[in-house]
């Protein structure tokens, strides 16, 4: 079942994406100093939208990597601290 939703999903986003394009499809043209090169004005709206998704995950990524390492640390811990009935506690080993 929600396999058939993102499916749903997926195909209005790019219904939505057709229509933008259909709607903006005028010539821009970019000047750099090498030459120029002419594309649609919604293809230049992607790339700058890809470019600013590529970004912001690059930017995001020392939080989302310093957080798994805090999960990997307690998950560490947890198993450390967890025994059978009747067993004495293990000694913790601190990290160096």
């Amino acid at each position: 079942m929600s396999q058939w939703i993102k499916l749903i999903i997926v195909l209005a986003c790019m219904a939505v994406g057709l229509a933008f394009h259909l709607r903006n499809n005028h010539l821009v043209t970019l000047d750099y100093f090498l030459g120029t090169r002419e594309f649609y004005l919604s293809v230049w709206l992607l790339a700058a939208l890809a470019a600013g998704v590529c970004l912001g995950f690059l930017a995001g990524l020392p939080w989302i990597l310093r957080l798994k390492r805090h999960n990997h640390r307690l998950a560490r811990q947890l198993r450390l601290t967890e025994t059978t009935p009747g067993e004495p506690p293990p000694i913790p080993v601190k990290d160096s």
